[in-house]
């Protein structure tokens, strides 16, 4: 069977098309639409009755070949534009591995720095003896934590903006002087 033409859609797919407008909004949008168009027909001194008798014999006169196929007509309501919308800036912002390194090297850092330094204020020997290790095991945690940070920030900011500085100097100034 030959495709029905986009002059003769189905009602299940119009149904689909405007099932999350409002059908306030729907009713003001398609009143300036028609307003729109009176405006248009009566610019151009077209009769109100020619129109809708081409309108017709168009409907009458439509085939498969006088349009695209509806069989391949892509309809997408307003939350399936959502949803995909939504996954792809969550993969987009998907931390990566040496993100989600990063971020447990500096909690963990963090925390037994602030764990030691707690004790070391109740009992001041213990960070003489076996409280140091955990200090220094802090410490070292929250440095490689650091610096992982620190090449992601050369890698893709300081690297990129080195080179439209070169390649351009007069658009990279332009671009910071308008973000500022």
């Amino acid at each position: 069977m030959v495709g029905r033409s986009l002059q003769e859609p189905q009602e299940r797919q119009f149904e689909l098309a405007f099932a999350d407008h409002d059908p306030e909004q729907l009713r003001r949008e398609l009143a300036d639409a028609h307003r729109t168009l009176e405006r248009v027909r009566a610019t151009t001194e077209l009769s109100h009755d020619s129109v809708v008798e081409t309108a017709r014999e168009r409907e009458r006169s439509a085939d498969g070949s006088a349009g695209a196929d509806t069989d391949d007509l892509a309809l997408r309501t307003r939350a399936d534009w959502r949803r995909e919308f939504e996954s792809e800036i969550a993969a987009e912002h998907r931390p990566t591995r040496w993100r989600r390194l990063s971020d447990a090297l500096l909690k963990l850092g963090t925390a037994l720095l602030v764990v030691v330094s707690l004790v070391a204020v109740v009992v001041p020997e213990f960070t003489n003896g076996p409280g140091s290790v955990v200090g220094i095991v802090g410490a070292g945690l929250l440095a490689g934590g650091l610096v992982i940070v620190g090449l992601h920030s050369v890698k893709y900011d300081l690297l990129p903006a080195a080179r439209a500085l070169r390649d351009s100097p007069r658009d990279a100034v332009r671009r910071v002087w308008e973000r500022v």
